[in-house]
């Protein structure tokens, strides 16, 4: 497991998306969070990069755009910014 990794609940109250959406975008692959096993359940467990993922996509949501379009240049960006 990832070193500082929180859960999603944590990363809902982080990032102001609700446990639900974050579920949701991770189901149509907008968010890869890591996924541990424990027993027969799963938990996420975002990253620092994951959660400022969600953060942008949020914003560029909130600017009006589509969520696939705000995924798309969300991930855009943060690819330019670890260049």
């Amino acid at each position: 497991m990832e070193q500082n990794t929180v859960g999603i609940g944590q990363t809902s109250q982080e990032t102001g998306v609700s446990e639900r959406m974050l579920r949701h975008w991770q189901s149509v692959g907008y968010i890869n969070p890591e996924v541990v096993v424990c027993g027969e359940r799963g938990y996420r467990r975002f990253s620092a990069k994951d959660i400022q993922l969600i953060k942008t996509i949020k914003k560029l949501k909130d600017d009006g755009f589509t969520l696939k379009a705000a995924a798309k240049q969300a991930k855009i960006k943060l690819e330019k910014r670890n260049d």
